[in-house]
C-alpha cells in the first residue's frame, strides 16, 4: 500500500466507528512512579511514518505501521497491524487524551505508551518536572541519547533515542518498544 493510501486509511479509521476513550493523563510507569503527560512539544508541524515493534512477555511480538502528526499544541498517532486493522490511535492536545485501542493487550495503556515516547524524546528538564517517585539519568554518545529511570537503586527503564530511532526497555515488566522513523515531512 502506498504512503498516501496508508494515511487515508489510518485517518478514516481514526475518525470513524469506534468509541473514544478519554484517558488519564498521569499514568503510573511502575508502582510508586507517576508521570503527568507534557503538552505536545515543538514548534514545527510534521508527519512521520514509523515502524513500531512492541514485545510484551506472554504475547506475540506486535509490529505496527504508524503515522504520527505533530503540530504546535497537538499530536495524533494512528497505527495499524499487519492485516491493516486499526490497532491504536491517540490524540493529545496537552489537556485531553483520546484513544482507541483495538488488538493491543489491555495492559498497554495508551497514556503509558505516550509517556514512554515523551520520556525518550522530550527535553530532560520538562520530563524530570513531570516525573514523581523516581529519578532520571542521561548520557549522550554521538547522536544517541540514553536515559535511565531509577527508583532508589533499582533501574526501572532504559530509554534510547536518536533522530530516527527510539527504544524503550521496561526492565520490571520485560516490555520493549522500538520506533523507527521511516520518513518525515513538513505539514
Amino acid at each position: 500500500m502506498s504512503v498516501k493510501g496508508l494515511l487515508t486509511l489510518l485517518l478514516a479509521l481514526l475518525l470513524n466507528g469506534c468509541a473514544v476513550l478519554k484517558g488519564e493523563t498521569c499514568p503510573y510507569l511502575a508502582p510508586g512512579v507517576g508521570y503527568c503527560l507534557l503538552s505536545p512539544a515543538g514548534t514545527l508541524s510534521q508527519r512521520q511514518i514509523e515502524k513500531i515493534v512492541i514485545e510484551v512477555p506472554g504475547t506475540p511480538k506486535m509490529t505496527l505501521q504508524g503515522v504520527r502528526e505533530s503540530t504546535p499544541g497537538s499530536m495524533v498517532l494512528a497505527a495499524t497491524g499487519a492485516a491493516g486493522q486499526i490497532s491504536l490511535s491517540l490524540k493529545w492536545d496537552g489537556r485531553h487524551l483520546e484513544s482507541r485501542n483495538h488488538g493491543l493487550p489491555d495492559t498497554l495503556d495508551p497514556a503509558w505508551l505516550l509517556a514512554m515516547v515523551q520520556l525518550s524524546e522530550y527535553p530532560l528538564a520538562g520530563v524530570e518536572a513531570a516525573l514523581s517517585g523516581a529519578g532520571l539519568t542521561e548520557t549522550t554518545t554521538g547522536d544517541l541519547r540514553q536515559r535511565q529511570l531509577w527508583q532508589d537503586s533499582e533501574r526501572l527503564m532504559t530509554l534510547s533515542h536518536s533522530n530516527n530511532y527510539t527504544r524503550v526497555e521496561h526492565h520490571n515488566y520485560g516490555l520493549t518498544m522500538t520506533i523507527n522513523t521511516l520518513s518525515r515531512e513538513a505539514l
